[in-house]
């Protein structure tokens, strides 16, 4: 059912909003003259990431009161940050309406005070309900007052700098000692670590095998990168193309500020030895394969039956 008056411009008169009950109107018992009144939404949960990221929910209540016409509205809105651009749902609870505001603006709307542009509005929230041309967006942003932006600005601070004192984990290859792989020997490396701190060194040594009765031979530094290395968040991956027999070691450095009193650095090391297989391990690999698959007219390898499967499968087909 809609509501008279653009009233219920919800939103609208939210937004305007400063602390306390809106100066637009005052609620009228009497049903006497315009009689819409909306408190400014307050903050009942958030939530901030060391990577800037942020989501927040926001309550409000507005009342109209025109004789039998009287009525209570609950809203609810969240909005996030991506880093790029501000997201509002709004909700108006008592119609389970809903309706989303994009707005892209230069920082964290809720943590700077900040001149942000509309990029789109839609859903049937704001189809009923409508939102002036003088609306600041995000909807929310003047909600919070500049003690409580501060408030939170020093919360992403601190977020920031507990990150920064996270030690790298190695993911790939596992375990990262000690780990065989036959050739072509292409390995996969993934390293998670705070977003704002990724390594920034990676050397990469090779020590060629040793004979029987030789001595153990040195190690040798590569001239060589790594292929497809990249960071997102907080991983970082990238391919080592181990080409050459013998134990590869990647050393990783991750630095670190001096208040985590871990040290300048981080220093990891991942190692492994690249073999090629004997012929007996060939020929294993090749009769393991034959016994599992068989290939038809060179499509894709169907699974083989296991015998001793189906014979127990007759066995129970057959009537007590």
């Amino acid at each position: 059912m809609r509501i008279f008056l653009p009233v219920v411009t919800v939103v609208a008169v939210l937004l305007c909003a400063t602390a306390g009950p809106t100066g637009a109107a005052s609620l009228n018992t009497k049903g006497e003259g315009v009689a819409i009144s909306c408190a400014t939404p307050f903050m009942e949960d958030h939530s901030i990431s060391a990577d800037g990221k942020s989501s927040f929910r926001f309550h409000g209540q507005c009342s109209y009161s025109q004789g039998k016409n009287a009525w209570n509205r609950h809203y609810i809105i969240k909005g996030t940050w991506d880093g790029y651009q501000a997201k509002e749902v709004v909700t108006i609870l008592s119609e389970n309406k809903t309706g989303s505001v994009v707005s892209s603006c230069p920082s964290d709307p809720w943590l700077n005070k900040v001149a942000c542009q509309k990029k789109s509005l839609s859903g049937k929230a704001f189809d009923d309900y409508q939102i002036t041309g003088a609306t600041s967006y995000p909807l929310t942003a003047n909600a919070l007052s500049d003690a409580k932006k501060a408030q939170l600005r020093a919360e992403l601070a601190e977020k920031k700098k507990q990150s920064m004192c996270m030690t790298p984990v190695i993911v790939s290859p596992s375990p990262a000692t000690g780990k065989t792989i036959y050739l072509p020997a292409s390995v996969k490396l993934e390293i998670k670590h705070s977003p704002l701190n990724p390594p920034k060194e990676w050397t990469i040594y090779w020590t060629p095998p040793t004979k029987e009765g030789e001595w153990p031979k040195a190690p040798q530094k590569q001239n060589m990168t790594l292929s497809s290395l990249k960071t997102s968040g907080g991983v970082t991956t990238a391919t080592l193309n181990a080409s050459k027999l013998g134990t590869w070691q990647i050393t990783v450095r991750t630095a670190l500020p001096s208040y985590c009193n871990k040290g300048t650095e981080v220093i990891q090391s991942i190692s492994f030895t690249v073999k090629e297989k004997t012929a007996q391990e060939k020929a294993l690999d090749k009769s393991l394969k034959e016994k599992r698959f068989k290939s038809i007219d060179g499509k894709i390898p169907a699974p083989v039956p296991d015998p001793a499967l189906k014979q127990q499968q007759l066995q129970q087909q057959k009537p007590m």
